[in-house]
């Protein structure tokens, strides 16, 4: 039940394509989902990986670049439960790596945060699976799913999903 959009298989694309022109130049920072080590990888070397669609929580909640660093100190925050359910479906669904913006962007350096608001449709487009996180939902979610937070976010229009709530309930894949 992997959903996905991705960008054209690399070796389908001339070597002066856009699209191989993109995966060159595409840097990515991913969380290893079994070690929470943050690794950074390059252009045809950026591995499969599952990528989480989310709302954002108070700042002071979410798990940031430099508080992933050492998960200890971040583990009572709101934040940290969303990346420890992301990293156990991405694990159940054998991926080794994951994305989440909120860790794995240094959103103190401005040059990154600048590349990384032009780079996050390609890297969404370029992930094997999008997990959505619908905090927001409770435990009858077949009552309650539309009126997620979630969908107000424009992402979800371009995407194939598979949501997951923090009850752990897998509501489904939806189109």
């Amino acid at each position: 039940m992997h959903c996905a959009r991705r960008l054209p298989p690399l070796h389908s694309s001339p070597s002066d394509s856009p699209t191989r022109q993109l995966y060159r130049t595409l840097e990515m920072r991913l969380l290893d989902v079994n070690t929470l080590k943050l690794h950074t990888f390059y252009g045809d070397a950026i591995p499969r990986y599952a990528i989480l669609s989310h709302n954002w929580l108070q700042d002071d909640e979410e798990i940031t670049f430099q508080q992933i660093q050492d998960p200890d100190t971040c583990r009572h925050k709101q934040g940290f439960r969303k990346i420890e359910l992301l990293c156990e479906q991405a694990q159940r669904d054998d991926w080794r790596y994951a994305w989440i913006d909120t860790a794995c962007i240094d959103k103190t350096n401005s040059s990154e945060l600048s590349e990384a608001i032009n780079s996050m449709f390609a890297w969404y487009r370029r992930a094997e699976v999008c997990y959505a996180y619908l905090a927001d939902i409770s435990d009858d979610a077949h009552k309650s799913y539309w009126n997620s937070r979630w969908w107000t976010r424009a992402w979800y229009a371009t995407l194939k999903i598979e949501e997951y709530i923090d009850c752990r309930l897998n509501v489904g894949t939806f189109a």
